[in-house]
């Protein structure tokens, strides 16, 4: 990034940049906004980041459209009938990829909600927090505990399956697990997970609007 001229920007040069983004959500424009989400200050002075994230909270109130194309993004890779449940079941028996079916809806959902709360964390589990306290994740039906949960059983799987690809020298895509390699008990596990990103995505389309979008 501070190779990339657009994103090296004085103040008010950024403030307008983010501001193109919010009034033409095209897909390039919400993937950046997604990166300036996540961005954080990591030595210097804090204040110009903080000046920008005020001027982008200023488009959020009135700019609903804005918020439903940022969030549209969670069901982007919607599953079928090649997806994780058929491959847990025995329908199906190639690989599937972790981190785009499951948990880029996690991570993404938690962004939407932040943004539109105005949250200034940039840590999915610090979000997923503060989404709580403030009500904006179903605390009764314990959905927050269970997102993080979920989150952190989808990465830690995703994980042991890349080590173990690479201690047999098996050829295996960044991020895609083997079902078939998966014991019961991790199967069972991983339906229980994709139940939770399921309801998480339900909640987000319905935070959103999408399902009407």
């Amino acid at each position: 990034m501070v190779n990339n001229p657009s994103w090296c920007q004085s103040v008010s040069e950024f403030k307008q940049t983010v501001g193109s983004w919010c009034k033409n959500p095209t897909p390039d424009h919400m993937m950046n906004l997604a990166i300036f989400m996540d961005a954080k200050s990591v030595s210097g002075d804090e204040t110009p980041l903080k000046e920008v994230r005020t001027h982008l909270n200023g488009y959020l109130d009135s700019d609903v459209g804005m918020l439903m194309s940022f969030a549209r993004a969670v069901n982007q890779f919607d599953e079928d009938g090649c997806g994780f449940f058929a491959q847990i079941l025995g329908q199906k028996k190639h690989k599937m990829d972790i981190k785009k079916m499951e948990i880029f809806p996690v991570v993404h959902g938690t962004r939407a909600l932040a943004l539109k709360a105005k949250i200034s964390k940039t840590n999915t589990s610090e979000r997923i927090a503060w989404l709580s306290q403030m009500g904006l994740i179903e605390q009764q039906l314990k959905l927050s505990q269970d997102v993080s949960e979920a989150l952190a059983y989808l990465m830690n799987t995703r994980l042991k399956n890349g080590l173990l690809a690479l201690k047999h020298n098996q050829e295996l895509a960044p991020n895609h697990i083997d079902t078939e390699n998966l014991s019961t008990l991790e199967r069972d596990l991983l339906k229980d997970a994709l139940q939770v990103v399921k309801r998480f995505k339900h909640h987000v389309s319905s935070q959103f609007n999408l399902h009407h979008a």
